[in-house]
């Protein structure tokens, strides 16, 4: 090859590199796959009786879906509406667990229960 053309492909790799690094580095990032926004929060019937019985309110719920940590192991985001699973401190420093569905932008909180809790509250 003579030296200008090996000069040429070095420099259209250098290029096509430094195009391939500024659009990684410019890509918008990704969402979270979970909307924390906690605007439109909903209560089963179930979720608002567990509530309720393990004496949980709706600050609690809602430190905990905004600052909770997202179990994805037992979350399944397949579904029509995707069910997360969140754990977090409430307020008053129980360690509560919720199952939160999400359709659109409104969050349903499907279940409510403090962790390592033996308490029955009969709710279904």
């Amino acid at each position: 090859m003579q030296p200008k053309n090996v000069i040429f492909t070095l420099a259209l790799v250098v290029v096509v590199l430094a195009i391939i690094v500024s659009r990684i580095r410019h890509e918008p990032r990704r969402q979270e796959i979970f909307n924390r926004d906690t605007n439109n929060i909903l209560y089963s019937t179930s979720a608002a009786c567990q509530m309720k019985c393990i004496n949980i309110d709706e600050k609690d719920v809602v430190q905990i879906i905004g600052n909770g940590i997202i179990n994805f192991s037992r979350s399944n985001r397949h579904q029509a509406c995707p069910t997360f699973t969140i754990q977090g401190k409430g307020v008053k420093g129980a360690t509560v667990v919720l199952v939160v569905a999400q359709c659109r932008k409104k969050s349903t909180v499907v279940h409510c229960a403090v962790l390592h809790a033996q308490k029955d509250c009969g709710c279904n």
